[in-house]
């Protein structure tokens, strides 16, 4: 997903795929995706919990590692929605579980994201790897919080079994 602001109307430009997000050539829309335009709202109208205007933001999980052959294929969307690079060294993520997941030299530039896969693999600037040996997020339900480097919790992302293994944290 990638989120653009247009500064003179205070709108942006959401592009969506639950797949990784790519960049499209201005006026052209990749294949599966939905592209709308939206108002964003200071607060949260139905009371719920404020997302960051700035900075980093979980944008989604693909969960259920039990129905994928690969690990990889279980994943954390962390996108920076600001207009300025964010260093996230020592930011973690952690579940209800106490699965944790600590960043290291991983810089996320203006309105870039990195997956967070579960399995193994080379850290790179789009794909970070938490080396782990069996899925980590249920299928049922979990909760996903993002902290930041002083360890206070920056977002979260809840999801439950009619999300059928991914969740879309913009949602709320």
């Amino acid at each position: 997903m990638i989120l653009v602001e247009n500064p003179s109307t205070r709108s942006f430009v959401v592009s969506y795929s639950p797949h990784r997000p790519t960049a499209q050539p201005h006026g052209q829309v990749g294949k599966g995706s939905l592209l709308g335009a939206a108002a964003l709202p200071a607060a949260a109208e139905d009371g719920g919990p404020r997302r960051p205007e700035r900075g980093v933001i979980l944008k989604a999980i693909q969960y259920g590692g039990h129905h994928h052959r690969d690990l990889n294929e279980e994943w954390v969307q962390v996108t920076n929605i600001s207009d300025r690079e964010e260093n996230l060294d020592d930011y973690s993520l952690t579940d209800r579980e106490g699965h944790t997941y600590v960043f290291h030299r991983v810089r996320l530039g203006a309105y870039q994201d990195v997956l967070v896969h579960t399995g193994h693999g080379r850290d790179d600037w789009r794909d970070v790897y938490q080396n782990a040996d069996r899925p980590l997020y249920n299928d049922f339900r979990g909760t996903i919080i993002l902290s930041n480097e002083r360890g206070r919790e920056i977002d979260d992302c809840s999801w439950e079994p009619r999300d059928r293994g991914y969740r879309d944290c913009n949602r709320r």
